[in-house]
């Protein structure tokens, strides 16, 4: 994986592009601004991207870092591609099933 900042790193497998997130306390708006720029920018440069994005080690995530996965989930999908999250904790397995969010995510 190539570290792209302090708090992702990105690497590729075949056609999908594979983001890490790296901060365990995923809560800080300009962080969260900054990373979901990082990542819409490298996804926007592929047709039909396949995306997903690593959660391993991450312990809590913010609403503004929800409203992001829906905003990239959203532009992805404009261009055919799709956005899965992974390593998800139990924690925010369930967060993602309280606000409704676990049906439009793959889950694995």
């Amino acid at each position: 994986m190539r570290t792209i900042s302090s708090d992702l790193k990105a690497s590729r497998e075949g056609h999908a592009l594979k983001f890490h997130i790296t901060a365990p306390q995923f809560l800080d708006e300009a962080r969260i601004e900054k990373v979901h720029a990082q990542i819409q920018a490298i996804a926007a440069m592929e047709d039909k991207a396949e995306v997903d994005i690593s959660f391993q080690g991450v312990e809590a995530v913010s609403s503004m870092a929800l409203r992001a996965l829906i905003d990239l989930r959203s532009a992805v999908r404009k261009s055919g591609g799709s956005v899965s999250l992974s390593g998800l904790n139990d924690n925010l397995k369930k967060l993602l099933a309280a606000v409704k969010l676990d049906g439009m995510f793959a889950v694995r």
